[in-house]
């Protein structure tokens, strides 16, 4: 079985790896994937949803 997602704990929280464009994400989950992936640009939280830019910009 292949997993397109993986979950990370970190303390109490669990993080949806990687990040993806239309997570619905509150902002300690965010924080946890976002610092988990060391090469991850411009990615933003806005209202609960996560934006991700294209890496050809």
């Amino acid at each position: 079985m292949i997993l397109d997602n993986a979950y990370l704990i970190y303390g109490d929280v669990y993080c949806l790896l990687p990040l993806e464009n239309g997570d619905r994400l509150i902002s300690a989950e965010f924080k946890c994937g976002y610092n988990a992936i060391l090469n991850l640009k411009k990615t933003e939280l806005i209202e609960g949803v996560v934006y991700v830019a294209s890496p050809f910009d």
